[in-house]
């Protein structure tokens, strides 16, 4: 029935048998792939009258089906035809006719074969406001979650391509990168009000662009420009256009309201950053948006997110965040059940701060059925399995977030510590080493790798990775005193004391985890010492003593007469230490 490399058009539509997709002035028109067969046959023989029982010989050889499916079919497309639904004509008691001229074209190139995975960039501000920046990227992250729900292909997350609002590398060498097939990228351009942007699909292994368009709109139709932008990429990618896939793209933002998803989309930017500077900035984006939107329950969620983070890296106190993240994604929550990311941020809290382990599992496992390809929930999620001591099953969670967000420093650093906690140092090593060739910068790449040469007794390496990280940090808290711990299990006894004295001095000024002060203690073979900073880090509900279990710097303790106290206070188990038998 199908002629492969034929094409269609009718007042504003055109029928592509070969791709299976109707589209209307360039968009796609979702239909069953029944109702579009029932098209194709009547546009085929347009003109002629086509009796019932043809029509369901054609459409359903060899079956008895009752005619009440032709009718629904036809009732179908003529609701899809909207308000050129006359095309179909019905002739009582004879059958129905496509009326109406018809162009028949011929596609004789051959299709290019459709990408298995699509990265989109940040779109580039041909101006040289600032605001258009974070504008390029909002349409990316638009883009990007809807090319996600039709869950045809991989698509990159944002995360994975915010590092190109700082880059040029080109579509071919980001695309290489991110190991995709596709990359979309764009321009956009102001005059006033007024915006237009560029856009072009270009295939990574030769640089030959796929599809390419230009769009007009203007400040207050930015979700219009997102949604033409989506639906005319996904006409030229999707084959067998479904209703399924037209209700997934026309999901909306969490917000209505522009300025609110540019503020939050910026917010996000800076919580990628992970530093507390960053995140304080983070903070005031996302409160941004909820001035603009205060419905907007993703901004919450950001909120949420960077309290979360602020105790590892802003040296705030545990007890004065997590309250305030636990607030927050309560927020989201309650303005939208549904939002996978607010469902971790709550995952985070109960895992972190309250430590309570089955709630933290069902929230983790509740944000991943609601959106399978969030790189954060697998993430996050990975540190809950290995505190848990399920080591495979948290590196299989790592792995998964790496394979969704290639390019993230912060999963390629952590994936090396769910190794590490696994006393798997080999591959700890290279993964953490990774993140740094991706970022020799990132100080965070530092504190896994000085632990992960540690361990393996390459001490001196480690002393000097971990004054590496202090250097690129800024001299976080956390990595001064991973730096002293590792001074004194170098035998570096004095530098380590001078190290140490710089920490208290900024103690005086601000909070520093008892945490910090045990491993030093236990680097020194002040064991006593170190279970009573640890148990002081456990009343201070430390985001660390979670995984005390697994650590490999506390094997020290595990002899220890107060190390199952210890462990119980936390309320994970004594015996295998979290599930890690240093016996086997």
């Amino acid at each position: 029935m199908k002629q492969e490399k034929n094409f269609y058009e009718f007042g504003s539509f055109r029928l592509d048998p070969s791709g299976g997709l109707l589209t209307c002035q360039g968009e796609p028109v979702g239909l069953t792939p029944k109702a579009f067969d029932t098209l194709q046959l009547l546009v085929e023989r347009r003109g002629e009258v086509l009796s019932k029982e043809e029509m369901l010989e054609s459409l359903w050889p060899g079956s008895f089906v009752e005619e009440s499916n032709l009718s629904q079919n036809i009732y179908t497309l003529r609701k899809a035809l909207g308000e050129q639904r006359a095309f179909i004509e019905t002739l009582p008691r004879r059958g129905y006719r496509f009326v109406g001229p018809v162009r028949e074209g011929s596609a004789d190139a051959p299709a290019a074969a459709v990408p298995d995975s699509l990265a989109v960039l940040p779109f580039t501000a041909l101006t040289d406001q600032p605001e258009d920046r974070y504008l390029g990227l909002g349409l990316a992250d638009a883009v990007i979650t809807r090319m996600t729900q039709l869950q045809r292909f991989v698509v990159r997350p944002t995360s994975a391509i915010r590092p190109w609002l700082e880059r040029n590398d080109g579509p071919v060498a980001a695309g290489q990168a991110l190991g995709v097939d596709a990359v979309l990228e764009g321009t956009l351009q102001r005059s006033g009000s007024d915006i237009r942007v560029t856009a072009q699909l270009v295939r990574v292994s030769d640089g030959v662009p796929l599809w390419a368009e230009t769009f007009d709109g203007d400040d207050a139709s930015v979700f219009e420009l997102q949604d033409s932008i989506s639906r005319r990429l996904a006409g030229s990618l999707v084959r067998h256009w479904t209703l399924q896939d037209e209700e997934r793209l026309s999901r909306r933002e969490s917000t209505a309201v522009p300025a609110a998803f540019q503020a939050y989309v910026k917010g996000r930017y800076y919580w990628n950053k992970r530093s507390g500077s960053a995140l304080t900035k983070a903070i005031a984006c996302f409160r941004e948006a909820l001035q603009h939107d205060p419905a907007y329950a993703a901004a919450f969620s950001g909120i949420a997110d960077c309290y979360g983070l602020l105790p590892i890296h802003g040296s705030r106190p545990p007890w004065e965040c997590f309250p305030q993240a636990r607030e927050a994604a309560e927020r989201a929550l309650a303005l939208e059940p549904s939002l996978a990311e607010a469902h971790t941020s709550r995952a985070y809290v109960h895992f972190f701060f309250d430590r309570d382990w089955s709630a933290a599992e069902e929230e983790f496992l509740r944000a991943l059925e609601l959106n399978s390809d969030y790189p954060t929930g697998y993430h996050w999620y990975s540190y809950y399995l290995s505190a848990m001591g399920r080591h495979d099953e948290a590196i299989d969670r790592a792995r998964r977030a790496l394979e969704l967000d290639p390019s993230s420093l912060v999963i390629n650093t952590d994936l090396a510590l769910v190794y590490y906690f696994a006393r798997r140092f080999e591959q700890a090593e290279a993964h953490a080493s990774e993140a740094l060739e991706l970022d020799p910068a990132f100080s965070y790449g530092c504190f896994a790798l000085a632990h992960t040469y540690q361990q393996q007794g390459r001490l001196d390496r480690a002393v000097d990775t971990f004054r590496q990280g202090v250097e690129r940090s800024g001299g976080s808290t956390t990595m001064l005193a991973s730096w002293a711990q590792a001074l004194a299990a170098a035998g570096r006894q004095e530098e380590a004391h001078e190290v140490m004295a710089r920490l208290e001095e900024r103690g005086q000024r601000s909070y520093v985890d008892p945490f910090h002060r045990g491993l030093i203690e236990l680097a020194f073979g002040h064991h006593d010492r170190a279970l009573e900073q640890f148990r002081a880090a456990c009343e201070d509900r430390s985001r660390f003593v979670v995984l005390l279990g697994v650590w490999p710097v506390s094997d020290a303790l595990r002899q220890e007469p107060g190390w199952r106290d210890l462990l119980g206070k936390v309320g994970l188990p004594a015996e295998g230490a979290g599930g890690f038998d240093p016996e086997n």
